[in-house]
């Protein structure tokens, strides 16, 4: 297991302010992002692409506390856990977010990209 830094952008745009946070090259079962904590945002998405190989999984979980680790839900009330590229709205807004390898070998690689935005002040 590994934990992977995330590189966060920054841009102001006509919605408010918006995140670009990636984490990049994840391999191997138990593999985990660096945890982020934006919590004055409103709007987030995810998308999940790369090389899946074969039994890749990768969730996207959240935490109030960075100790105890849930997987998010989409705005349909379904857990956000994908073994393909697809994208899916965060329904869930905990305090911290990062993305897990649930499953999983050597053989995949893959990027992680969560957009979320923050509204007017």
């Amino acid at each position: 297991m590994a934990t992977f830094s995330v590189a966060t952008d920054t841009v102001n745009g006509s919605g408010g302010r918006v995140f670009v946070n990636t984490w990049t090259a994840m391999a191997a079962n138990g593999d985990v992002g660096e945890a982020i904590e934006h919590v004055s945002c409103r709007d987030r998405c995810v998308t999940f692409t790369g090389t899946w190989g074969s039994g890749g999984t990768a969730v996207l979980q959240g935490s109030n506390d960075e100790t105890n680790w849930f997987t998010l839900k989409d705005l349909a009330g379904t857990a956000i856990s994908k073994t393909a590229d697809g994208l899916s709205q965060v329904g869930d807004m905990p305090r911290y977010i990062r993305p897990m390898l649930t499953a999983g070998t050597g053989s995949i690689d893959i990027d992680v990209i969560l957009v979320e935005r923050m509204g007017f002040r």
